[in-house]
């Protein structure tokens, strides 16, 4: 049996301010056609299926057309609720779609039953493991005992009846770590104060593939069969250097596991950009290609500038956010850092907003200038 791993798709998601859901339906259409191509049993994603808990409609719609095509190929999707999902939205009719190849996780049951699936040859249990906090697994179980992630995690595994002549699969939304080694993190994430959310893989070891959600970057975890898949579009400037792709899963007789990575390709990509801005701007360094990318520039110019993210932007059509580095305003000065606060004076906005500009403080010279325009317009309104 073939299943094709994904999650953390975050539909729905914006960043520094910008919808990013047409990336996300060509993803989505990405990831149908590898699971077209390589014709898969199902279709498997370990949660944070929405980017948040209430949804914008446009996300609902677009994945609502994503499972419609996939229900029109024939390729089943199964899927579990990550920490980003109301479990009660995500889940809502989950048992009347079971019977159109929608197999939808949202609940923590005290008697978890396995999506089971047959090729003829070999025979899989898919267990899912919808997010797992200490107070849903007291509340499903009933014990109150269970105070860590990591017992909670353990308590539900252990009411899972396994079948021993199936390939085992578990899919899984939570953070997994191998003994003290932590896997490789991004800024996108949620973090946890002081790791109290970790679940040791050793947990998961009556599994023969573990599908997990919650991490971006694609990795193992202790061996090669408990994987992230990772989310499949970068989705912060920590991500730069992620090669995102879909795990591809071959489960065969006698508990085999094969997998292999499917790179995704994006519409556009993040990139960042660094240098003198009429350099940035230069047909030289400026291609068809890479000028549709989301960027993140950092000006290095020493003098002041004219409008730069103007400038910026009429090469850049998709720029989302600009800094500068220079030896007056130190490194990684964010261009839209500080909102300016309403009790403080006309003077100081507009300081405040020379220094995001330009990344240099405004001249007395300038401040002097300012002062005249703003006295003129005190005596114009009066």
């Amino acid at each position: 049996m073939r299943l094709l791993h994904t999650g953390d798709l975050h539909i729905g998601k914006r960043l520094h301010e910008v919808s990013l859901l047409e990336d996300q339906q060509f993803i989505l259409q990405e990831i149908r056609r590898l699971a077209r191509a390589h014709q898969v049993d199902a279709l498997v994603i370990a949660g944070d299926v929405y980017d948040k808990t209430l949804p914008p409609a446009e996300a609902v719609s677009v994945l609502d057309a994503f499972f419609t095509d996939m229900w029109r190929d024939g390729i089943p999707v199964l899927l579990v609720s990550g920490n980003h999902d109301s479990p009660e939205r995500l889940g809502f009719a989950s048992r009347l779609l079971t019977h159109g190849g929608l197999h939808i996780a949202t609940e923590l049951k005290a008697d978890p039953q396995p999506w089971s699936f047959s090729d003829g040859k070999s025979r899989v249990q898919i267990w899912p493991l919808p997010f797992v906090r200490p107070a849903s697994a007291r509340a499903a179980l009933g014990d109150e005992s269970l105070l860590s992630y990591e017992q909670a995690v353990r308590a539900m595994l252990a009411r899972m009846q396994q079948d021993a002549d199936c390939c085992q699969v578990l899919l899984a939304h939570q953070f997994v770590v191998s003994g003290s080694t932590e896997p490789e993190r991004c800024d996108s994430e949620q973090l946890s104060i002081g790791g109290v959310d970790q679940v040791d893989v050793s947990a998961f070891s009556s599994f023969d593939y573990v599908a997990l959600g919650h991490l971006h970057g694609p990795q193992q975890v202790g061996r090669p069969t408990v994987r992230y898949s990772g989310s499949p579009l970068q989705y912060s400037f920590s991500e730069l250097n992620h090669h995102k792709s879909a795990v591809l899963v071959e489960l065969g007789p006698g508990h085999q596991v094969k997998w292999e990575l499917l790179p995704l390709q994006p519409l556009r990509r993040l990139r960042q950009i660094r240098g003198p801005l009429q350099q940035l701007i230069s047909p030289e360094v400026v291609s068809a290609a890479s000028a549709e990318d989301y960027i993140r520039a950092i000006l290095t110019d020493e003098e002041d500038l004219l409008h730069p993210m103007d400038q910026l932007r009429r090469v850049y059509p998709h720029i989302m956010q600009m800094l500068f580095e220079n030896s007056r305003s130190g490194p990684g000065l964010q261009a839209d850092s500080s909102p300016a606060q309403p009790e403080k004076d006309p003077l100081t906005h507009f300081c405040d907003f020379y220094l995001q500009q330009q990344g240099v403080e405004a001249s007395e010279e300038k401040r002097n200038l300012v002062r005249k325009l703003l006295a003129q317009i005190g005596e114009e309104r009066l």
